[in-house]
């Protein structure tokens, strides 16, 4: 197999990865190739001491995949910085306000909760009391009945009833 034939089967079976990542991956193998040329093995020789194609893919594919799993962090750029500190006063002032109405908001709520507890509060204890006492007058509406209807029986019986 000559140098062309394996870099167009090296990127055939590549075609899953990203493009870059395929490019980049030709590229090395070009100049891998070149380099056991003119080291002086012939294109066939050279070929072949790069090793089995479905082993190069299958390692490649296993690098790129572990690359993606754990992607390298980006530093900030020097203009990135820049724009952060001097944007700094505004969207540190915005970050304040969207902080304080978070806290305002949620004091609102807490605050319309409470108030409507303290107004029904008084509602449930005076329904409470108000039954009591209306138990309360019915059970001395009943002693009074009692009262009135024994006083009746005695008064009826010491006048030998004759009321």
């Amino acid at each position: 197999m000559n140098k062309q034939q394996f870099l167009e089967q090296l990127q055939k079976k590549l075609k899953h990865l990203p493009k870059r990542e395929t490019r980049e991956r030709i590229n090395f193998y070009s100049e891998m190739i070149d380099d056991r040329m003119e080291e002086g093995l012939s294109e066939e020789e050279a070929v072949s001491a790069v090793g089995d194609i479905d082993q190069i893919v299958e390692q490649i594919t296993e690098e790129v995949n572990t690359a993606n799993v754990n992607p390298p962090k980006r530093k900030f750029r020097a203009w990135e910085i820049v724009l952060l500190v001097l944007g700094s006063p505004l969207w540190l002032a915005l970050l304040i306000v969207a902080f304080a109405v978070a806290i305002v908001v949620y004091a609102v709520i807490w605050t319309v909760n409470i108030s409507l507890w303290a107004v029904e509060l008084p509602f449930y204890i005076f329904s409470w009391i108000s039954k009591g006492l209306f138990i309360a007058c019915k059970k001395m509406t009943e002693a009074s009945f009692y009262l009135t209807k024994k006083g009746c029986a005695f008064v009826k019986k010491f006048f030998g009833g004759k009321v």
